[in-house]
């Protein structure tokens, strides 16, 4: 089947953000599948500004066959404010066909959304109501078209309706996003575009380039470049190298760069060591550092250090 518009680009996204644990924190995954059930639990403490917050996610996902359709329940409960429950149907309109119904308490709104997927389009459409007043009224779909084996083309688009201000000319803001993937044996490309408007006029047209690159077996780097054609918004440059030590080690170092000049400035360093103590237990050890400091430079939170321990 075609993948999810969310998706597209997904490898390399996650392969410069997952695994550099930080924040002075400790966090704890625990992952267990049995018969169509999957249960994710995650307890997490983190140290930044001399504030300590300490969280608990549980993440249950029931996957049955109820009236000839295959039904997904999904839910997620958290000691922050991020709560929500969400239930999916497939097959029940045609062969295809994706019917999802759900409360979030993050984005504070009900949603209905209805889809369509085969082996050559991705479709969704979906409506979000704010529970509590004051809050827009949100509509968003998406399509990817699923040129070949490897190649890919989507679009996203989300209007939010909100209460006209005397000085708007019109009480709906936008946001387009559009991305074509183009995968090789390997490598893998991905080019971003983003146009975007706000409630405070404010205009965003955003250009993103994602790289990954396998150079042998043991070894894979990323990269993110994004700027802004109007210049609102700083240019940012991402990029993660891998290096497999045997099959249960790993390391990996990341660089963080935005901004040429001015107080919004930022240059971060990141390092990771991954370990897999056990059959079921994986241990990373991780270490943030602002590297404008070591130049004598202002700017930025200080140095960090993190670990993460998953059992599966």
């Amino acid at each position: 089947m075609t993948t999810k518009y969310d998706d597209i680009g997904k490898e390399g996204l996650d392969f410069l953000s997952r695994g550099f644990p930080s924040n002075n924190g400790v966090k704890v995954n625990f992952e267990n599948n049995f018969d169509g059930v999957e249960m994710k639990s995650t307890l997490e403490r983190t140290l930044k500004d001399g504030k300590e917050l300490v969280t608990f996610f549980f993440e249950p996902t029931f996957q049955f066959h109820f009236s000839r359709l295959n039904w997904k329940l999904r839910g997620k409960l958290s000691t922050k404010p991020e709560n929500e429950v969400i239930l999916e149907a497939k097959d029940c309109l045609l062969d295809g066909s994706v019917v999802e119904l759900g409360t979030s308490q993050k984005t504070g709104a009900n949603f209905a959304a209805v889809g369509f997927v085969n082996d050559k389009v991705n479709l969704k459409f979906k409506v979000e109501s704010p529970t509590t007043a004051g809050k827009p009224l949100n509509f968003l779909c998406d399509g990817v078209y699923q040129w070949s084996r490897n190649v890919f083309f989507g679009a996203n688009a989300l209007f939010t309706k909100h209460e006209k201000k005397q000085d708007e000319e019109s009480a709906l803001d936008y946001n387009f996003n559009f991305k074509c993937h183009f995968g090789f044996p390997y490598s893998s490309t991905t080019l971003l575009f983003n146009k975007q408007k706000d409630d405070k006029k404010n205009q965003w047209d955003q250009l993103g380039l994602i790289w990954t690159q396998t150079l042998s077996d043991r070894v894979k780097f990323a990269t993110k470049f994004t700027m802004d054609t109007n210049l609102n918004i700083d240019p940012t440059l991402e990029a993660a190298f891998e290096k497999r030590v045997d099959d249960d080690t790993l390391m990996k170092s990341k660089l963080h760069f935005s901004s040429l000049s001015g107080d919004k400035k930022k240059f971060r360093l990141a390092f990771a060591y991954q370990t897999k103590v056990s059959k079921m237990c994986t241990l990373t050890v991780g270490a943030d550092v602002n590297a404008l400091e070591l130049s004598g430079s202002k700017g930025g939170d200080g140095h960090s250090l993190g670990l993460e321990v998953k059992f599966k």
